[in-house]
């Protein structure tokens, strides 16, 4: 029996608590009360108690920088710890400190760093001559259009150390510069303090990049690295750096899917990304795979769930044996099945109905969702999507080809549509 550690979470990756020990392992988890996945996301307390009951310990923390390191050390002495992992983006460094400075498999910190830093990152890749579009690190208005000026437009903009789209948009023209400027403050307003600080004030800008948005999900397996799934993201039509559903299997050309592993390959073996589960985004332009962002923990939102459905393997499983440095089964394309979340937002924001949970209700029954989070109530205010954490809820769906998963998700978006009689936003 193994100690596996689990640092905070999302939502959607409680259930590895229970798989872990389905497994057959001791578990703890840790909860910080200052930053964490879970507050930023608002689930609901029911919700994480009843994912908590199957842990055999949990260590509550004030503060996650300064309270982990000495607290695992504690438990380390009574217990000592065979994986320590966390599936939450502000909790990754934090971790990888922490299992460096105690002995524990993972990868090193200062390698992940430079993975979690887009400037860095890119840097990094240009030095080693790998594909990555041209950026400028900026923190003020005056250094982001003399920047514009060198890079030219269009562009984007974002947090250099960033999560859940937040404070991302892309700049067309000196006027949407001044605009993103302009509402920065504001933005920042609406954030949670602990949000906000983990952004930081430096901003990544980089040249647009033109064609199809992918991810790879990577196990890092010791540095070898194995490609896990290529999974296609739809962007809103209204904001393209709004993801509105994520399609598991990507249906890439063989060419194309080759190349893309490739990419990731060099990619990991020059950042030295040894251990972990990640997800990669990437455009797949008309020069090859070009990198967006390196998440350095597993696949996000329900896409576990469409995993599964589609490979027959808990990707679960795959977390935890990586981080323990067991062998883990990955099945390869052909899959013979497909996957889509579908992931509701409303375009202007407004009132839903006096009777949407009936109607949400109805289209559960219709569609049969392999997994489904959507809970809003009767005449609840509801707030225009501009990040994952704006959107509504989602539906998982289940297909025999990724051309009939597409075809499924955008009719159920029309009839959620119409059901909450609001635009909500579509993908192509």
């Amino acid at each position: 029996m193994a100690h596996v550690v689990f640092v905070d979470s999302g939502p959607a990756y409680l259930p590895a608590l229970a798989r872990a020990k389905q497994l057959g392992h001791r578990v703890t988890f840790v909860r910080p009360r200052d930053i964490s996945m879970l507050q930023e996301t608002s689930t609901p307390e029911e919700r994480i108690a009843e994912a908590l009951k199957p842990v055999d310990q949990v260590i509550a923390l004030d503060a996650l920088e300064t309270d982990l390191e000495s607290q695992l050390r504690q438990l380390h002495t009574r217990h000592p710890v065979d994986a320590l992992l966390t599936t939450s983006e502000m909790a990754v460094l934090p971790t990888a400190r922490a299992a460096e400075s105690l002995g524990i498999r993972g990868t090193p910190v200062r390698h992940l760093a430079q993975a979690a830093r887009k400037d860095v990152c890119r840097e990094r890749l240009h030095a080693a001559h790998i594909r990555s579009p041209r950026h400028r690190t900026v923190t003020t208005a005056d250094q982001a259009r003399a920047a514009a000026a060198e890079l030219g437009y269009p562009l984007v903009i974002k947090p250099s150390r960033g999560v859940a789209k937040e404070a991302a948009g892309i700049i067309r023209s000196p006027a949407d510069l001044t605009a993103y400027f302009d509402g920065l403050h504001a933005s920042r307003l609406l954030r949670s303090t602990a949000l906000d600080a983990f952004l930081g004030t430096d901003l990544l800008m980089e040249t647009y990049l033109e064609g199809e948005l992918y991810s790879a999900e990577i196990a890092a397996n010791g540095g070898d690295p194995r490609l896990l799934m290529l999974t296609r993201r739809k962007r809103a039509v209204h904001n393209e750096l709004i993801e509105v559903a994520a399609l598991m299997p990507a249906d890439l050309p063989q060419e194309q899917a080759a190349e893309a592993e490739r990419y990731m390959r060099e990619i990991f073996r020059e950042l030295r990304l040894t251990v972990g589960v990640y997800h990669v985004e990437f455009i797949m332009t008309k020069d090859g795979p070009a990198l967006v962002e390196i998440n350095s923990r597993m696949m996000g939102g329900s896409s576990p769930t469409i995993y599964e459905h589609v490979t027959q393997v808990d990707p679960f499983d795959i977390l935890i044996r990586e981080h323990l440095g067991e062998p883990c089964e990955a099945p390869a394309p052909p899959f013979g099945r497909a996957g889509i979340v579908v992931v509701f937002g409303s375009v202007t924001g407004g009132v839903a109905p006096p009777d949407i949970e009936r109607r949400v209700a109805r289209l559960r029954e219709i569609y049969r969702p392999l997994r489904h989070g959507l809970g809003v109530r009767n005449g609840q205010q509801l707030p225009e999507i501009t990040g994952n954490f704006s959107a509504l809820g989602h539906f998982c769906l289940h297909a025999a080809t990724p051309d009939g998963a597409l075809a499924r998700g955008r009719q159920l978006l029309s009839d959620m549509e119409a059901a909450f009689e609001l635009p909500l936003a579509r993908y192509r």
